[in-house]
């Protein structure tokens, strides 16, 4: 989904979206990152859900900041990071360890990585 309102200003059903099992994707979601987050919780979703912003997505420029909905927020906040971006939500960001093939052969530095 879009990390923005619709036109007539409606929220995402919250509550769904931050169930046990569910993965929501937010596309455009930098913005409202700390809003998205925050409702999340708000409505259910445990802080400690892994989340995960994906800046860059594809490109050699790729950018993988993971945290948790709590965490994520403040460690975008320093990184510098800019849009487009994706943000993932849920147990699924757990695999990006394991499925992290993109620039495998690339060196990463820590400050480009969380």
């Amino acid at each position: 989904m879009t990390g923005h309102v619709d036109k007539d200003g409606r929220e995402p059903d919250w509550r769904a979206l931050g169930q046990p099992g569910m993965t929501a994707v937010f596309y455009m979601g930098l913005a409202r990152l700390e809003h998205i987050a925050a409702r999340l919780v708000e409505h259910g979703a445990s802080p400690n859900l892994p989340a995960a912003l994906i800046a860059q997505g594809t490109l050699s420029d790729q950018r993988v900041i993971k945290g948790s909905l709590s965490t994520l927020p403040g460690l975008t906040k320093h990184s510098c990071v800019q849009s487009p971006a994706l943000l993932v939500i849920g147990e699924v960001v757990s695999l990006h360890d394991s499925l992290a093939w993109f620039n495998s052969a690339v060196p990463i530095e820590a400050s480009r990585s969380a």
